[in-house]
């Protein structure tokens, strides 16, 4: 499973009270069925991470303190939408020369493909998919493996009904509170053009901020850091880049190849009052390096962890503790942001600067 080894995706959740070791015993509790009960509904519930069949829920298992490790499995049963096509036009075809019809209307159509569909689904072989959970006991953090909305609407709704507790995914308008008390609803949209045609964003978009002002920082020092642990940190920016803005014209822009981050299209979407929307950002601490993408979302894809080579196959915790540190990172770098975004005067001086920063970007 993703967390076991290879690179890393998540979104990060967080706990409002937080669980406890005994919350292993509610996954056990809601351990996924048995694979031979599936039949036209689909079955979900907790599995352990050696594999999606195992649903002896363990400490030994699935409890490395401070984390609990488990997997939200779910099987159901699906037709292959060409294989359903097929066999529902030679049922048709039997049907028009059995009653001598030139063609069928719509509701004969729709009852004969529930027919078919009936008779084939229970044929069809389990599709099995599983969704990597870490929690944390001591943080209440939670990381997931759902990169979409759908899939974090099904891990929130699992996870609730087994422990009670409403995961709450992690953004940075709410990680800004979290973390400084800063709401972003007492701020005004930031501004990076100073095009006066371009319409201000209706709403503080601070991820999307935060990302742009690391793109003008990465540019004018290198942004170099000391993380919350005392580490002194270095970070590099690679592409592909993305720009987002609703309203007129293109809502996304992405570049890719050569050198996207600081092109002249890069610059023309911040003067048309794009701002950052994801890249590819590269850490190092030390020895130790990682690289993943972010987006402005903090959803974190491809995280790939520091390697040691007297070490080829390190264990889950030495595993989380990397995870961890990235993340921690990541967020110290957002309070760097968050002390100057909610200092009014200085926020302006670095609102200006930017600005000044995209102009003589676009005009070479």
């Amino acid at each position: 499973m993703a967390f076991d080894k290879g690179t890393v995706s998540f979104r990060l959740f967080y706990l409002q009270d937080g669980l406890s070791k005994s919350a292993l015993e509610t996954f056990a509790d809601r351990a996924a069925p048995p694979i031979d009960t599936l039949g036209s509904s689909p079955i979900r519930g907790w599995v352990t991470p050696r594999h999606l069949f195992d649903r002896e829920i363990t400490e030994d298992k699935c409890l490395f303190v401070p984390w609990i490790h488990v997997v939200a499995m779910q099987a159901e049963k699906k037709i292959p939408p060409k294989l359903l096509k097929a066999y529902c036009r030679m049922e048709e075809d039997v049907v028009m020369r059995a009653e001598k019809l030139e063609f069928l209307n719509r509701k004969r159509r729709a009852e004969i493909k529930a027919r078919v569909a009936e008779e084939l689904l229970p044929q069809m072989p389990p599709t099995l998919s599983g969704m990597p959970v870490v929690v944390n006991l001591d943080t209440r953090f939670v990381m997931a493996e759902a990169m979409s909305d759908s899939a974090m609407d099904k891990f929130a709704i699992l996870f609730r009904e087994t422990t009670g507790e409403q995961p709450y995914v992690v953004t940075p308008n709410g990680l800004a509170i979290l973390r400084r008390q800063v709401n972003a609803n007492d701020l005004a949209p930031a501004v990076f053009t100073d095009d006066e045609t371009v319409e201000p964003d209706p709403a503080c978009d601070l991820g999307g901020e935060f990302l742009t002002w690391l793109l003008y920082r990465f540019d004018l020092d290198g942004c170099p850091f000391r993380s919350s642990t005392g580490d002194d940190c270095a970070i590099a920016l690679e592409g592909p880049v993305s720009f987002f803005r609703k309203g007129k014209g293109a809502h996304v822009a992405v570049l890719r190849q050569g050198d996207p981050l600081y092109s002249p299209e890069a610059m023309l979407s911040l003067l048309c009052g794009k701002k950052a929307k994801g890249f590819k950002l590269s850490l190092a601490i030390g020895q130790k390096a990682w690289c993943a993408s972010i987006d402005s979302s903090f959803a974190i894809r491809g995280l790939r962890l520091p390697k040691d080579p007297e070490n080829q196959f390190p264990t889950f915790e030495e595993r989380m503790l990397d995870v961890e540190a990235f993340t921690r990172a990541l967020f110290d770098l957002f309070d760097m942001f968050l002390e100057k975004r909610a200092d009014k005067k200085d926020w302006t001086r670095e609102e200006r600067d930017i600005r000044k920063w995209v102009r003589q970007h676009v005009e070479g």
